[in-house]
This record gives C-alpha cells, structure tokens and sequence, in this order.
C-alpha cells in the first residue's frame, strides 16, 4: 500500500504546534515570524483559534499509519524545524516498529544550499540503495 512505501522527510516538524510557537515568538519580519504569519493564514487562525488545524497538520497525528521505511534528514542549524522534531519523530516510528533512519546534516539550515544538497543526494541514494532500490 502507499503507507509501506519509503518515505523521505527534509526538515519536517513533528508537531506543528509546537512548530508555530517557535516561530512565533521571533521578531516581527524575521523569517520565522513570516512563516509563522502564513500558517496563521492558511490555517484559519492563531493556534489558540483553531488547534484542530495545526493538529491535523501534524505528522503525529498521521503517524500511526505510516509503514516506512522512513529516512529522516535534519539541518543542525535549522532555524524553522528545531532538530528535537526529528529526534521525536524518530522515537515514535521505533515505537510503532518502523523502520527508522535519522541523519542529522552539520551546519546544515531549513533549505538546503550549496554542498548540503549533495549531501543529501548522498544519504538519499545510500538509503535507497539499502532498500534495493537505486534507480
């Protein structure tokens, strides 16, 4: 089924409350604080206004049907998805008998530049390859 396919994440948020009150909390035309600006409005609200959005925005509200293989992959330096999001994501796939991969990419920020992108080629093709799947 689709759920058993692999699944590769870049910097995603776990959680997206907890996502939204980082962001929020930074100054008024900082990345973070525009990010945050358009979840406001593509979600219909503050969290506090509408949680249900943000939940079911939420990779754990979901997790339970994803199968994996799944293959991690975090910047270190990421200033929108703080690098505890994969480390959470990470424990509960292992706990629902997931098949897990975590890479943590050093220096490496929300969207990748320069080297890092070929870094993440890298890891992509290595755990593809470690599925038998290469092309």
């Amino acid at each position: 089924s689709f759920h058993e396919a692999p699944v590769i994440a870049v910097g995603a948020p776990a959680d997206r409350l907890l996502q939204a009150r980082w962001l929020s909390i930074h100054e008024e035309r900082s990345p973070q604080r525009e990010i945050y600006m358009s979840l406001v409005k593509s979600l219909g609200g503050e969290p506090y206004q509408n949680p249900m959005a943000y939940i079911k925005t939420s990779v754990l509200y979901y997790i339970e049907k994803i199968r994996g293989p799944v293959l991690l992959i975090q910047g270190s330096e990421d200033p929108i998805v703080r690098p505890f999001h994969s480390i959470i994501l990470e424990d509960f796939l292992r706990k629902l008998g997931v098949r897990v991969e975590r890479v943590v990419i050093e220096g490496m920020r929300h969207a990748p530049a320069g080297h890092h992108r070929g870094v993440i080629r890298e890891v992509i093709f290595r755990f593809l390859g470690s599925l038998g799947r290469t092309k």
